[in-house]
């Protein structure tokens, strides 16, 4: 409830309950990272993955804690993690190569910043009889190396891209079958890896899975092949799926679908009776079509930067909005900001002050020459902002809210 009311309070100072003029979205188009508004169908190429010319359909996930992209690439690339503001490769491992791999999920816990994944090996001769296991493993970013958290001997097999992450509970759901071939809806405590539930899926259907950590709410876009596209409300404990409302949509783009934790947005590409691809753009709180845009140059495997959301909901920065990086520290007050924004770091040698929009557009740039000092933010629009102290070959970034 702590959580709730804090981030309700930050979405009256911003307006978020307005509609949204900017939704951050990444996407992974022709060999390229791409930044996506899907209000505006905008999508600009952030720069060239190396080495990366495809991604496996449902192994993407964003960290939010260095704002980096994650997938698992193609032509041996293996899992990859990309600056999501440069493009820059950050990472780039090779995994165990598994011929049998038939589904494979990754999803990131926001509060504690770990990467999770799931997986399902098929063995033996696909013409004749095949046996499958499924396992949910801790994933390390930079080596690519699996800490296996246990096997889940209760699922056949996990589809892909229906998997979605409670970082407030630190429960994995994914929609899979069980051995004797009833579709379920797994959900997966990752402290254990035992399944605390699996409610038969009571219709029909693909379904994409998409939390609200502040609502505590899944939600989730359903289609039936030739019928239409519906955003719908999903009881994990029961399996019952409750429509909250239809689109003119018929089918829907695989990988597309994704939830901006800010916004309280639920973002799908899906395709209509015309044959036009469409960002589609729904409200979570209020159940309402925001925004359709044609989709001009089409990106797969969507994520939004929910950095600053896990930031202020789960209470990452300190009380004084500091945080000591060797010997750089600094402290950057008031939070939330009206017009000066004050500094004050304990070393005198001269740094730099980068100002960040939520896109990661640099916005100004200032030279600190005093251990104390203050940013007119007069000039800037109400929302959430990075600042990025650079002293030497030590970085600190904070982020603050200008009302």
């Amino acid at each position: 409830m702590k959580h709730l009311i804090s981030f309700l309070s930050i979405l009256l100072m911003t307006g978020a309950f307005a509609l949204a003029q900017q939704v951050t979205l990444y996407g992974f188009s022709n060999g390229n990272l791409v930044r996506v508004n899907p209000l505006t169908a905008g999508v600009d190429v952030v720069g060239d993955i190396p080495g990366v010319d495809a991604i496996a359909i449902g192994s993407s996930t964003f960290d939010h804690y260095l704002r980096r992209y994650i997938c698992i690439g193609g032509s041996g690339s293996g899992l990859v993690s990309v600056d999501a503001v440069t493009a820059t490769l950050m990472s780039s491992v090779p995994t165990p190569t598994y011929p049998e791999v038939f589904t494979r999920e990754l999803e990131y816990d926001l509060q504690y910043d770990v990467l999770y994944g799931l997986k399902s090996i098929l063995y033996g001769d696909l013409n004749v009889e095949v046996q499958s296991d499924t396992y949910l493993s801790r994933v390390n970013i930079e080596t690519g190396e699996e800490e296996l958290l246990g096997e889940l001997p209760e699922i056949d097999v996990i589809f892909t891209n229906t998997s979605t992450y409670n970082s407030n509970e630190g429960l994995y759901t994914v929609i899979g079958r069980d051995q004797q071939g009833q579709d379920r809806i797994f959900t997966i405590d990752v402290e254990t890896a035992e399944i605390v539930h699996q409610p038969a899926m009571q219709s029909a259907g693909n379904l994409e899975l998409q939390y609200d950590v502040a609502a505590g709410k899944y939600y989730g876009i359903k289609g039936i092949n030739g019928g239409t596209v519906d955003f719908v409300e999903v009881d994990i404990t029961s399996g019952e799926i409750t429509v909250l409302m239809n689109t003119d949509a018929e089918a829907i783009a695989l990988g597309s679908g994704i939830y901006s934790q800010m916004d309280q947005l639920f973002v799908f590409i899906g395709v209509d009776a015309d044959q036009q691809k469409s960002f589609y753009v729904l409200s979570g709180e209020n159940s309402e079509l925001i925004s359709k845009q044609p989709v001009q140059d089409m990106a797969i495997e969507l994520q939004a930067d929910n950095t600053n959301f896990a930031n202020f909901y789960f209470n990452k920065a300190t009380s004084n909005n500091s945080l000591s990086t060797g010997e750089l520290s600094v402290q950057l007050y008031p939070n939330p900001v009206g017009q000066q924004l004050n500094y004050h770091r304990e070393s005198q040698v001269p740094a730099t002050l980068e100002l960040h929009n939520m896109a990661g557009q640099l916005i100004t740039t200032h030279t600190l020459n005093n251990t104390r000092g203050s940013i007119d933010v007069t000039g800037l629009a109400n929302g959430l902002y990075s600042a990025t102290f650079i002293q030497g070959d030590q970085i600190q970034k904070r982020q603050f809210l200008k009302n």
